[in-house]
């Protein structure tokens, strides 16, 4: 950028020293060292949440109170017996693998919709990475398994490795409370059992 034609002002009240801001200006910050493990959630909604939720691929995660909540990001209930509940209108959670994959993934999540009198549907739709991968109407009350591919250029590099941001929209999220007798306040959509991720020694067949 030309500084002749560029100008701004700094306010009078600042207490910024004048040649740390131009530096800055032009260097950018100085962010600290950090391990892949504690690699920031890019804006994608994961809260305070440091640690990966899945750290191996062809390894299935089960949910629920075997599992840390400093795994999980923004929009969860509290951990039941093999089941976590969303509370909210999206959940989000971090994979990071040790090595960035080279050819699609198979991501496979179990999981319950909430259905109940006046909620007859969940609608879900799932972003990795902030792309928009899959979207289910999901209208019966067992359990199901929601697969997507996710293809290898989708994953964020990071020390040599792969970090994945999973993103799942619940818009009919429902209070149980306003639609019965009960007492629990949780905006409930879906039911989180188990999530697994394959690395394809091939590409999927259309």
């Amino acid at each position: 950028m030309n500084s002749d034609v560029f100008a701004f002002s700094i306010p009078n009240d600042t207490t910024r020293n004048a040649v740390d801001f131009f530096r800055i200006f032009q260097e950018g910050p100085v962010m600290p060292e950090q391990s892949f493990m504690q690699v920031p959630s890019e804006g994608f909604g994961l809260g305070n949440s440091t640690q990966p939720f899945l750290r191996r691929a062809g390894v299935t995660k089960n949910f629920g109170s075997g599992g840390d909540m400093a795994e999980l990001g923004d929009g969860w209930a509290w951990p039941e017996d093999n089941q976590n509940w969303n509370d909210g209108y999206e959940a989000s959670l971090k994979i990071a693998l040790p090595s960035a994959p080279e050819n699609p993934c198979t991501l496979l999540l179990e999981a319950l919709p909430h259905l109940a009198s006046g909620v007859a549907y969940q609608d879900v739709t799932f972003y990795f990475n902030g792309f928009r991968l899959g979207f289910w109407r999901l209208d019966t009350a067992n359990s199901q398994v929601l697969e997507v591919i996710i293809e290898p250029e989708l994953w964020f590099k990071r020390y040599g490795g792969g970090l994945g941001i999973c993103t799942w929209h619940l818009p009919n999220s429902t209070k149980p409370s306003d639609i019965s007798n009960s007492q629990d306040q949780r905006r409930l959509g879906l039911c989180f059992q188990s999530l697994t991720i394959h690395h394809n020694l091939s590409r999927p067949s259309a």
